[in-house]
C-alpha cells in the first residue's frame, strides 16, 4: 500500500510530521511518491532540517522574505515537481524553517498540490519531549502525522533515546532511567501541544 492511501490523502494537504526521529525520512519519502503522481509538492521545516541532498530534493530554494520565497516556489514548480523552501541555511549546513503565516501562503498557491512540514525537532532520537512553543503547527494544517522510534521502545528514559529527557520525565511524573513501554511512548506523544 501507498503511503497516499494509507494516509487518505487528497489533493491541497498541508502535512505536518511531528515527534520523534525519522520525521525527515518520512517526508522525503511521501513526496517522493507524491511527485511520481503529481506536481506541485513542497517540503519544509517551520524549525529546523538538514539541508537536502539532490536526492531528496529536485530544488532548494531559500529565500529570506516570504514574499520571495513565494515567487520562487510558484516559479520553479513549473519547472520540476518537488522543491523544498528555506528562509536561510545556517553555517552548520541547516536550513531555517519558515514562518506558520507563509506556510498558510505557500498552500494557497496554485502551484502547490502538497505541503509536507517538519514541525519540530528530535535530534535524531526515537522519541522527544515538546517545549512549550512545540510543535510549530501552521493553523491550515489538514494532517498531523506523530512519529515515534520503535527502537526506543524497551530503552531507558534518558538523553541517549529521548530528546529532552528530564522533562519527559517530569511530564510523565515517572524517574529519570524508567524503562520505555507502550504506556510510556504513548503518554509521551499525547501530552497536550
Amino acid at each position: 500500500m501507498k503511503l497516499k492511501e494509507a494516509l487518505g490523502l487528497s489533493d491541497k494537504e498541508v502535512i505536518c510530521l511531528v515527534g520523534g526521529g525519522g520525521k525527515t525520512t518520512i517526508m522525503f519519502a511521501l513526496a517522493h511518491e507524491l511527485a511520481m503522481q503529481t506536481r506541485g509538492i513542497v517540503t519544509t521545516t517551520t524549525t529546523r532540517i538538514m539541508v537536502p541532498t539532490a536526492t531528496e530534493t529536485e530544488k532548494l530554494l531559500v529565500a529570506d522574505g516570504g514574499d520571495a520565497l513565494l515567487e520562487q516556489v510558484a516559479a520553479e514548480l513549473h519547472r520540476y515537481r518537488h522543491v523544498t523552501a528555506a528562509r536561510g541555511i545556517d553555517t552548520g549546513d541547516k536550513l531555517y524553517g519558515i514562518s506558520p503565516e507563509t506556510a498558510m501562503a505557500l498552500a494557497r498557491l496554485q502551484e502547490v498540490s502538497h505541503l509536507i512540514i517538519e514541525a519540530d525537532g528530535a535530534a535524531r532520537r526515537p522519541l522527544k519531549a515538546p517545549r512549550d512553543h512545540e510543535p510549530i503547527i501552521p493553523p491550515n494544517t489538514t494532517l498531523v502525522i506523530v512519529v515515534v522510534g520503535i527502537d526506543a521502545f524497551g530503552s531507558p528514559l534518558d538523553e541517549e533515546h529521548v530528546f529532552r529527557s528530564t522533562i519527559a520525565s517530569d511530564l510523565l511524573g515517572v524517574p529519570p532511567g524508567t524503562i520505555v513501554d507502550a504506556e510510556i511512548m504513548s503518554r509521551l506523544v499525547t501530552l497536550p501541544a
